[in-house]
């Protein structure tokens, strides 16, 4: 989650399920046959192990509710592909998702909602970690670690910025950046056009937004998280929209820098999905439940810099200052996530010729 940066890449999610679909119909991601065990679908590399470890192993999921869990490691959009191609007839019983694919697969009608009865941590998560009701769910989707897209800057080298709009300062001319279209660049477009006054149907106040960043105040085009913090710590940037991990982790490596949450930011992150039809719908929502854990999330914040999604969390004296300020949560976009899937295409074009052009 961390380094894996195109898992973030909405400019190919779209393309890249429909073509892994169309692979995986003709057999090229493995047998399309129902799972006859609980499978959950995660990410590979150390943030699966992360999950496992924190949310299975240590809590002794699987001795406790008497299940066996097996495991499919993949990049996020492959997971999802599987499981629109095997729609109510899964080969996963649960899918590690960000909102871009669970929106997908509410769309698809491939999901159930959580029970609330089991999942009764749900209550307890902030509401900008929620996905809001969709295709008749109700709640289906819920953050297990609180992934934001705020405003980061150099402490010494500027004052802390109050808006995005403060990017625009002629003062800070070349030392800016933002995400690329093919990284972060859509839901950043989409959050400033609302904090703007614009809303979903036209977006020429972010637009323009963006294009006077670029043409009028310098800003440097990053495609990856790498980039921006290598620009960080180098002193090339001093201000771009970024993660809270990410900040978290320079600031622990003694690079001076801040991240703040202005109207607008963004909240992300990952979430388990109960797929429909799926034999453990009980067990499932178990391990749904564990996700949203105040005590479970803890670890994954302290590995990877990302605060808990579940406002009871109680981080020790040395992760509080990961926590996004509770005075941040109604700052947060709404992001429709069908609404920026249906008009990529469109979008892109736009965004090569008033922002790059």
């Amino acid at each position: 989650m961390v380094t894996n940066i195109s898992r973030r890449d909405f400019l190919s999610a779209a393309s890249t399920v429909a073509a892994s679909i169309a692979l995986y119909e003709a057999g090229g991601l493995g047998p399309a046959h129902a799972q006859d065990t609980f499978t959950a679908s995660i990410v590979g590399g150390n943030f699966g192990k992360a999950q496992i470890r924190e949310f299975i192993t240590k809590p002794e999921f699987e001795k406790k509710n008497n299940v066996t869990i097996s495991f499919d490691f993949a990049q996020d959009n492959i997971r999802a592909a599987k499981a629109i191609a095997s729609c109510g007839n899964p080969v996963f019983t649960t899918v590690d998702a960000q909102g871009l694919q669970a929106v997908m697969l509410a769309e698809a009608g491939c999901l159930e909602d959580y029970d609330l009865s089991i999942v009764t941590n749900y209550a307890d998560i902030v509401d900008v970690a929620k996905e809001p009701p969709r295709k008749g769910l109700k709640h289906f989707f819920a953050l297990y670690a609180l992934m934001a897209y705020g405003l980061t800057y150099n402490t010494k080298e500027i004052a802390e910025p109050k808006s995005f709009e403060d990017l625009l300062n002629p003062k800070l001319k070349g030392r800016i950046a933002i995400p690329s279209f093919d990284w972060m660049g859509p839901q950043f477009l989409y959050a400033i056009n609302a904090a703007l006054g614009g809303n979903d149907g036209d977006l020429s106040r972010g637009f323009q937004f963006m294009s006077d960043l670029v043409k009028k105040n310098g800003a440097i085009v990053l495609n990856n998280s790498d980039s921006a913090q290598q620009g960080f710590t180098r002193g090339e940037i001093v201000a771009m929209p970024f993660w809270n991990g990410r900040t978290n982790l320079m600031i622990r490596n003694k690079v001076p820098v801040k991240i703040v949450y202005p109207k607008g930011w963004v909240a992300t992150g990952n979430g388990y999905l109960i797929t429909k039809g799926n034999k453990f719908t009980r067990e499932a929502n178990l391990l749904v439940n564990n996700t949203l854990n105040p005590e479970f999330q803890l670890g994954i914040g302290a590995e990877f810099g990302y605060p808990p999604s579940n406002r009871k969390a109680k981080l020790p004296a040395n992760l509080e200052d990961i926590r996004v300020p509770d005075s941040a949560l109604d700052l947060a976009a709404r992001l429709d996530y069908g609404a920026i899937t249906n008009n990529m295409a469109a979008n892109l074009a736009r965004w090569n010729k008033d922002v790059l052009a």
